[in-house]
């Protein structure tokens, strides 16, 4: 029986045995003109790294820190972590600090630590066996649980891209009064653009998103300081506790927010974007030392936008005065206010199929429901701006 082969760059190659049960028939290949062969497979926009030695010791290999190597190795952490900014993360952030303040902060940090040990797994993964979590969970698993997987896996990204895709509509809506369906059209043509930017080579796309994260990082973490941010809280907010009842569903939010299964397929393959012998086990412990130091980078760089968006709505979305109504009476919505005169706003709204009234206060900003009996708060969760 002949060794299967596949294209490479032209030439037939022969394919690397993906089970146990192909190894036999290894002997009848060169192995040398194998691996020559093999390390031929760079895909446009690959990027060689160079090979550095030195004094810290990874996985038994020495090796010298160099800012250079570092900067050859980095890209694919900042693309991964593109994810953990996205639209469903901010919506979790804002929801986590209008209605839970600073005191989910703990969370966020210990979510994206746990991210950020999947994705070097994840990482590492593909630098050691050269394939995808994809491929190796179609190698490894039943034809039905791999099925299984690439159904979930699919269900998880369309998820993911109706939110971008309509949170994109909308905010093109807001900001230049276009129909939802132009702004679908036109997030669409822009996924599309990314995409044909990759075949000018993978470090201009790199370049671009990390662009993009940079201008992410500067204004939102402007926002939090000219948002007048009580340090002091946001240092407690560090500090574990229990949530609250009333942020317990904010808390779930960030940790399904925060932790992302396809980002794990997605990593494990742009990590074989970095052109190296993987046969080398010194040079793949290299790598995975790079790798490992870029994706942290990355997540801190992420964690500090998310934490950004915490401290703003804490800030200026939070009150005391919702804790205690929420806590006995459940309530989850508020009404606007129909109109507003010097800083205090009435109107009323249906609530539990009786009117209530709105008052603004005029300190803080938020709106506050009241029974007939002005004496006795209703609550309020849906905060507004005079």
């Amino acid at each position: 029986m002949e060794l299967e082969t596949e294209p490479i760059l032209g030439q037939e190659v022969p394919r690397r045995p993906s089970n146990a049960a192909e190894f036999e028939f290894v002997e009848h290949v060169d192995v040398k003109e194998w691996v020559e062969l093999e390390n031929l497979a760079i895909a446009r926009g690959e990027v060689d790294v160079p090979d550095e030695d030195t004094e810290h010791n990874v996985c038994g290999y020495k090796f010298k820190f160099s800012w250079r190597t570092l900067w050859a190795y980095a890209g694919p952490g900042w693309l991964m972590s593109i994810a953990f900014v996205d639209p469903g993360n901010l919506e979790s952030d804002l929801q986590a600090g209008a209605y839970g303040g600073y005191q989910l902060i703990w969370v966020l940090l210990f979510a994206t630590i746990m991210g950020f040990f999947l994705q070097v797994l994840s990482a590492r993964l593909g630098v050691v066996t050269k394939k995808n979590l994809a491929e190796m969970c179609h190698l490894m698993y039943p034809r039905w649980t791999s099925y299984v997987l690439w159904f979930m896996a699919e269900v998880a990204i369309v998820g993911s891209d109706v939110q971008e895709v309509l949170g994109s509509a909308i905010a093109l809506q807001i900001l230049f009064k276009l129909p939802l369906w132009v702004g679908c059209l036109i997030t669409a043509v822009d996924t599309f653009s990314f995409l044909l930017l990759h075949q000018f080579g993978i470090r201009k796309l790199e370049a671009l998103f990390m662009t993009l994260v940079a201008v992410m990082l500067v204004c939102f973490c402007t926002n939090a300081i000219q948002g007048g941010t009580d340090s002091n809280e946001v240092l407690r907010g560090f500090v574990p506790s229990v949530p609250s009842s009333y942020a317990t569903t904010q808390a779930v939010g960030i940790l399904g927010a925060v932790i992302m299964p396809y980002n794990l397929f997605l990593h494990s393959g742009l990590v074989q974007s970095r052109a190296f012998d993987r046969h080398d086990d010194r040079k793949a412990a290299q790598a995975n030392k790079y790798f490992a130091i870029e994706g942290a980078i990355a997540l801190a760089v992420s964690f500090l936008i998310n934490l950004a968006v915490v401290c703003v709505f804490a800030k200026c979305f939070f009150s005391l005065d919702c804790l205690p109504s929420f806590l006995q009476d459940g309530v989850n919505t508020a009404c606007l206010p129909s109109g507003s005169t010097g800083g205090k706003a009435y109107g009323t709204c249906k609530l539990a199929n009786s009117p209530a009234l709105v008052r603004i206060d005029p300190s803080t900003n938020f709106i506050i429901l009241w029974s007939r009996d002005p004496a006795k708060k209703l609550g309020c969760r849906v905060l507004a701006l005079r």
